[in-house]
Order: C-alpha cells, then structure tokens, then sequence
C-alpha cells in the first residue's frame, strides 16, 4: 500500500479528499460504508474537508448523507463553505472582461471549443459541455444556454473548457497559453480545462480551511486521482492516491489506498480513526 518512504504522521486531524473518482463511486454518490467512515471519522475528532472541483450545490447533493466538514473547499479552491449553514468564506474570482477575452481568443484558436461558466449560486453551460442527465445528477437545473456571453454580468468563479477533439491535457495547454497570468489553468475529470483566479488552487483553499481550524499543515492527509489534486497533495503532510489515479498523481503519493470502486477513502478513514487513543474535541468551523 506505501509508495514512498517514512511513517504517516500522527495524530491527523484532518483528511481533505477529492470527490470524483476519489471519495464518490463510479455512479458519482457515497457509499454506506463512506458515510459511515466519515460519521466515525469525524467523531475522532478528524474533519473530512471535501476538496473538489464542483460547485458548493454540487458538493452538498454528492456527499448527501455524509457529515462532511466542518469546511469544504469548492470550485478547485475557488470557494471555501461552511458545510453546515452553507455559508461562503472565501470567494475568489474572475471578471467578466478576462472571461470574455479567453473565450474570444479560443473560440478562434480552437473552433468547436465549448464552455461552461460557473457564478457562487449558478452553472451555465453550452450544448455538449455535459449532458442532461449528468446535468441534473450534479443539481444543474438550468438548460443549455445558446449566448453563454449574455449570462456574464458578474464575477465568475470558474471557466470550464472542452473539446470534441482534444483530452484534457492538450485543452488545458492551449487555455494556458491564452490565459497566461490572468488566470490559473488546471484540468481535472471529463476532460475538462479549468481555468480560475490567477494563483488559485486546492492548496490554497485547504491552507485557508486549515488556518480556520488551526490545524498545521504537517497534520493533514490528502487524497486524490486527478491533476488537478496535485497542489494540494504537495501541500499536505501525507499525501494519498487512490489506486485508479493518474500516473502522475501515484508517483507523488506516499501512500496508496484502494479504488474508489472498492471504498479506498472510507478504508484510509476506517484506518486513522482507529489510530491511538483519541482524545481530540473535533474542529468547528469558527464563527
């Protein structure tokens, strides 16, 4: 199960994990056995901060019955919440000008690109990003929009990118290139680009999350499978890749757990909170 040398640090105190292909089963949904590895987890005294690219709304329909938190990070580190009142802390964005000049640039670079735009409270995507049913499945009630320009008359959190004809890497290159330091760039699952606030990354909203619940950095477990997990598995103590991650992600890991298939967060969990005799008062989410 090791890959790299040295122990796992103890006590943890918190486990930050991503959600698709990690924590989520293949059907996108927790299992039994997750969500009662988190309930024990967090009873502990470990918080399970979700690390996800989606939106807060889709975070909360995926964990469902799972008493993640007490904060969760969102929006590929663009979104801190509090899990319970689902109330926002952070917010990091990007304005409708450099959203407006990356997509014009790439329209024209990349013909047949297609984008989605993400708000704090709305998901507005254009025919082919994603269909209906996935649509719905993450809690996007809104249809294709036909004008994705009409609908940037705010702040953005998030620019999604794809191509019919592209993986997600050769997308995320080439949104790169366009966005240069006006935006940070990073691919994750559904060969999607992400692009977000320059500077902008899992890592960041874990250190915040963690800062908020003084919990030091050399106390953290993090898990993931995709690219754009890596920040946030260089930022923590120890860090995790579930056995059907990318190759990229399973070189850096200390550690791999099971697929997600086969519950390898709700094991790891199982694992820590079993782990010496705790006496740990779990962390709240300060007021």
């Amino acid at each position: 199960m090791a890959c790299g040398a040295g122990r796992r640090p103890t006590p943890i105190l918190a486990v930050a994990t991503d959600l698709d292909g990690t924590l989520l089963g293949p059907t996108g949904t927790v299992s039994k056995r997750t969500v009662e590895a988190v309930r024990q987890a967090r009873r502990a005294g470990i918080a399970v901060i979700p690390a996800t690219a989606r939106p807060a709304a889709a975070m909360i329909s995926a964990c469902g019955p799972a008493p993640v938190g007490p904060l969760a990070v969102c929006s590929n580190g663009s979104v801190l919440v509090d899990v319970e009142s689902g109330q926002v802390i952070h917010h990091h964005q990007l304005t409708a000008e450099v959203v407006t000049t990356i997509m014009s640039t790439l329209r024209e670079a990349l013909p047949g690109i297609r984008f989605a735009i993400e708000t704090l409270d709305q998901f507005h995507y254009e025919e082919g990003m994603i269909d209906r049913e996935a649509a719905l499945r993450w809690g996007i009630l809104t249809p294709p929009a036909r004008d994705i320009g009409s609908r940037l008359d705010g702040a953005v959190t998030k620019l999604c990118c794809w191509h019919p004809r592209m993986r997600a890497a050769e997308t995320a290159t080439a949104v790169a290139r366009v966005a240069g330091a006006l935006a940070e760039v990073t691919s994750a699952g559904a060969d999607w680009a992400l692009a977000g606030a320059p500077g902008i990354t899992k890592a960041v909203g874990l250190s915040n999350a963690c800062r908020r619940l003084s919990i030091p950095a050399d106390q953290v477990v993090a898990v993931g499978d995709e690219l754009n997990d890596l920040p946030m598995l260089a930022w923590a103590a120890w860090p995790v890749a579930v056995a059907n991650a990318r190759d990229k992600v399973l070189e850096v890991a200390s550690e791999v757990v099971p697929a997600n298939v086969d519950d390898g967060v709700a094991q790891l969990l199982e694992q820590l909170s079993l782990d010496g005799d705790r006496i740990v008062a779990p962390p709240v989410a300060p007021e």
